[in-house]
């Protein structure tokens, strides 16, 4: 069975390796599990770094990479000796993962989709702090209605698992002046017939952070619907925008990498994290694509696009 990848980085990589256990006070020991080797996840624990540089003494650090959704994680934490003194799990790969190990406290989460549920569950002796990936709901509907100000009626799809989100999502909408449509599925097979009856009653398709309804494998389905109704749609990230979404707010990685940081430090130094156990990113970067625009025959606000920090043409 495959295994883990264990990567202990030099200075000239993604971590810093400290100095040796023996200096006084000890350096801490931090294991970070990435949950998939992509260019998002390097980038928090980059961040994540850059925030302790001027710890003294300075972190050592143990990077495991996971080998895919469903590889090994025996090798995550040695079966002998002593524990790292925090870990952070990066991306839900790596936090399910972890918390499958029982592993001891405390734990960082960073660029999961629902912390909420990841601070629920769990067999650790208390619950671990948590950077989510997902922008607040009224933020995303205060950003559509900038973009499409004709919108009024959103509609989106959910499954069972994000049934608990269709109430806060239905009354941030409604604070931003829209009302929201919401179809639940209850399995993929369902969604063309769904998707047709919701694109022909609403204005602007939204996509709420369900990874089964919105999956790679839904997601070009509902992109070429939305194109060919001629639907504004705002998906979850700048990877949706880029295959084809109209629209989209995306979290600064690096910068949850320093959020993350923030709330490990207040840990390490024996303190409750003052922002509490779990933190929306603070910074929202905007990603639009002027082609679909061009082909739903949608004009995007000059605002916008000079607002934009990704734009697609």
């Amino acid at each position: 069975m495959r295994r883990a990848v264990l990567i202990l980085i030099s200075t000239a990589g993604l971590a810093l390796v400290g100095p040796a256990a023996t200096a006084q006070p000890r350096a801490p020991e931090i294991t970070v599990v990435l949950g998939q080797d992509i260019e998002p996840y390097r980038q928090t624990p980059a961040g994540f770094q850059r925030a302790f540089a001027r710890r003294r003494p300075a972190p050592v650090y143990r990077v495991v990479v996971l080998p895919g959704r469903e590889g090994s994680t025996a090798s995550l934490f040695p079966t002998t000796g002593h524990r790292p003194d925090l870990v952070l799990a990066i991306g839900e790969a790596a936090a399910h993962a972890v918390r499958a190990q029982e592993v001891h406290d405390p734990l960082v989460l960073a660029d999961v989709l629902e912390p909420q549920r990841e601070l629920a569950t769990g067999a650790s002796r208390r619950p671990p702090a948590a950077v989510g990936m997902e922008i607040p709901f009224a933020q995303q509907f205060e950003t559509l209605r900038t973009v499409a100000p004709k919108a009024r009626k959103v509609g989106t799809l959910c499954g069972p698992a994000t049934r608990a989100l269709v109430a806060p999502a239905t009354a941030a909408a409604k604070e931003a002046g829209l009302t929201l449509t919401v179809v639940e599925i209850g399995s993929v097979q369902e969604l063309p017939q769904a998707l047709a009856g919701l694109l022909a009653t609403v204005d602007a398709l939204w996509a709420l952070p369900d990874a089964t309804v919105f999956s790679p494998e839904t997601v070009p389905y509902i992109i070429l619907e939305t194109l060919r109704r001629r639907v504004p749609f705002m998906g979850l990230s700048q990877n949706f925008v880029k295959a084809g979404s109209l629209v989209g707010l995306y979290p600064d990685f690096t910068d949850i990498g320093l959020q993350a940081a923030t709330l490990a430090g207040e840990i390490l130094d024996g303190r409750r994290p003052e922002g509490g156990p779990f933190v929306h990113p603070r910074k929202a970067l905007l990603a639009i694509n002027l082609r679909v625009a061009d082909v739903i025959g949608f004009s995007i606000p000059a605002e916008i696009r000079r607002r934009a920090n990704s734009v697609f043409e």
